[in-house]
């Protein structure tokens, strides 16, 4: 988040920026923190995920290259393994959200 900005102001941008869509916030799904999250260089921390329902309203998927290596959709029923364990109980709440 840039200093002065909402946490729907940053999803709203970062998602611009990272993948060329434009969307709009449609609800608020989750808030989840995860206190044992460890990088590679040995680094603990302590991560904040705040998850939204967006709406994509246009744009054109472009990867960025820099942060994004890859973009794809996945059917909820087909999410590929997740990045870290928070990001796997994310998964799990959105797969319950479809059934």
């Amino acid at each position: 988040m840039e200093l002065g900005e909402t946490p729907e102001e940053a999803a709203i941008r970062e998602l611009k920026e990272e993948t060329g869509l434009d969307v709009a916030i449609d609800s608020l799904i989750g808030i989840y923190t995860d206190s044992d999250m460890k990088y590679p260089n040995g680094d603990n921390a302590q991560s904040i995920a705040i998850v939204y329902k967006l709406k994509a309203l246009s744009g054109e998927l472009i990867c960025d290259n820099k942060e994004t290596i890859d973009l794809k959709f996945f059917d909820v029923d087909k999410l590929p393994e997740m990045f870290c364990k928070q990001h796997e109980e994310v998964k799990a709440v959105i797969a319950n959200m479809f059934l």
